[in-house]
């Protein structure tokens, strides 16, 4: 048969169970802070003192991920735009461009990156990417 707490007892979990989840919010803050500031996802957490494990259980948070993918699409804007400043300089593009389309490969497999190609035909894709983010900048 299960014991039954006092009431005190039931009021004191309450607040043990308040407190933990106001330090979770001022750690997901302090966390989505520092990601914000191109931060690594291990280097937050190293910082805030929590595992990647945890980062991980936080990601189901729905509000939590939205954040963080707000991030990441901000980045991901901002790398797309960067290929078209690139694309409209001659030096430099080719190893700028591979960096930039590596990125996007990795972090942007919603938007149609990511494709596994082996190292010939990504010096193709970077000369067919270049075209058509000059004709994207020509055309808007």
């Amino acid at each position: 048969m299960r014991e039954i707490l006092p009431i005190t007892d039931y009021q004191k979990l309450d607040e043990i169970n308040g407190q933990r989840v106001i330090e979770k919010e001022k750690k997901q803050k302090e966390f989505i802070k520092l990601y914000y500031n191109k931060k690594h996802i291990q280097d937050c957490c190293e910082e805030i003192g929590i595992s990647r494990g945890t980062y991980y259980v936080w990601m189901r948070d729905e509000r939590f991920r939205e954040v963080i993918e707000g991030i990441n699409e901000g980045i991901i804007d901002g790398l797309e735009m960067r290929v078209i400043t690139i694309a409209n300089q001659d030096e430099k593009l080719d190893v700028a461009l591979k960096a930039t389309t590596a990125f996007l490969n990795a972090k942007a497999k919603n938007r149609g990156w990511g494709k596994e190609l082996d190292s010939n035909v990504n010096i193709n894709l970077v000369a067919d990417l270049r075209s058509k983010v000059l004709q994207a900048a020509i055309i808007t």
